[in-house]
């Protein structure tokens, strides 16, 4: 690995870890808690906004990276996080104050307009290329499939973060050495989420819930991974690989939908 994504890696865990305290003092302040009803495990004022120090250790971690490793070029990854940033913010304003979903959803479809907009769909599947219409559909069913697939896991302490992080460890260490650009993000956002697990893990005494914020947040980064382009083998592979790598919240939001 880079030493500069090592480096950086490292730094977004301590980040993370530093600012998850702040949040819970800031969310017990405010009273900002997860709601108590029939369908919630939970008893008791549990903070619900864990999100943020994901999120905000990730994009400063990662933005500092590209900035200072000529190698790994921001422009890339500039669209993609300011969709997901937008995602972030209105997930947030969510777990605030909860909007009906058809804002949600709109939202979502802006997110995802703007990937495609800057030229990221999918383009082909084993080697056979996609018409274009059909890979921008098929880019726009995927992102917001996976957003409400992991916004749907976040359900139990520690389900969602530990499966993306599952999810971007594996796709880190398979983009590394091709793809430098996914690589830092895969590791850097896997940091950012393990220092929110050292607060959210210990079941069922977590200090606090990611909320639809980083929930949200995680899916659309995940699913945006395979919309960049990579070495030939991953590019061929990779809608195979991907849905071997999300199979559990993706099968979890069918069930539930069934």
């Amino acid at each position: 690995m880079q030493k500069s994504i090592m480096l950086f890696t490292i730094v977004s865990f301590l980040v993370s870890v530093c600012l998850i305290p702040l949040i819970i003092k800031f969310c017990k302040f405010y009273s900002l808690y997860d709601t108590v009803n029939s369908r919630k495990i939970h008893s008791g004022e549990i903070p619900r906004l864990g999100g943020v120090g994901i999120v905000l250790s990730f994009i400063i971690c990662a933005t500092v990276c590209f900035y200072s490793d000529k190698s790994l070029s921001f422009f890339n990854a500039a669209p993609l996080l300011a969709a997901g940033s937008l995602i972030f913010l209105f997930g947030i304003l969510d777990d605030i104050v909860e909007m009906r979903a058809i804002l949600k959803l709109i939202v979502q479809l802006i997110a995802t307009a703007i990937v495609v907009l800057n030229g990221y769909c999918f383009r082909q599947i084993f080697g056979l290329m996609l018409p274009e219409p059909v890979g921008i559909l098929l880019t726009f069913f995927w992102l917001l499939g996976m957003i409400n697939a992991y916004n749907l896991i976040d359900g139990l302490d520690g389900l969602c973060g530990t499966l993306a992080l599952t999810a971007l460890v594996s796709l880190g260490i398979m983009l590394y050495g091709s793809f430098n650009e996914g690589t830092a993000v895969c590791f850097i956002l896997s940091a950012s989420i393990l220092g929110f697990l050292v607060f959210n893990w210990p079941a069922p005494n977590a200090k606090i819930f990611m909320g639809d914020g980083g929930s949200q947040f995680l899916g659309f980064m995940i699913a945006t991974i395979p919309l960049y382009s990579s070495n030939d083998n991953f590019e061929y592979n990779k809608f195979l690989i991907m849905l071997v790598i999300v199979s559990f919240p993706m099968l979890d939001t069918i069930a539930a939908i069934l």
